[in-house]
């Protein structure tokens, strides 16, 4: 079994991991990673929320940006990862 590794980004967290394709197999290691939800609230019928709840368009677009930027620094460690750059 292999542990994933997490990257937190605020909200979002890239999970990252690496194992052999066969359990026990000494040969190369699969790489996969996923985006997860680190935290989040809940709206009143227990959907997941990823921003506030905003008021106007200028602050929904203020939260768009920052998932953005999350997600932005969650590409690249994520593309460091897959390079081998970053130990898994």
């Amino acid at each position: 079994m292999t542990i994933p590794t997490i990257n937190k980004q605020g909200a979002l967290a890239l999970v990252f991991k690496s194992a052999p394709l066969f359990e026990g197999s000494k040969g190369p290691k699969i790489k996969n990673a996923y985006i997860a939800l680190d935290r989040y609230s809940s709206d009143d019928v227990g959907s997941p929320c990823l921003t506030v709840d905003c008021v106007s368009f200028a602050e929904f677009k203020g939260q768009v940006n920052y998932l953005r930027e999350q997600l932005d620094t969650i590409l690249v460690q994520a593309e460091r990862r897959f390079a081998g750059e970053e130990p898994s």
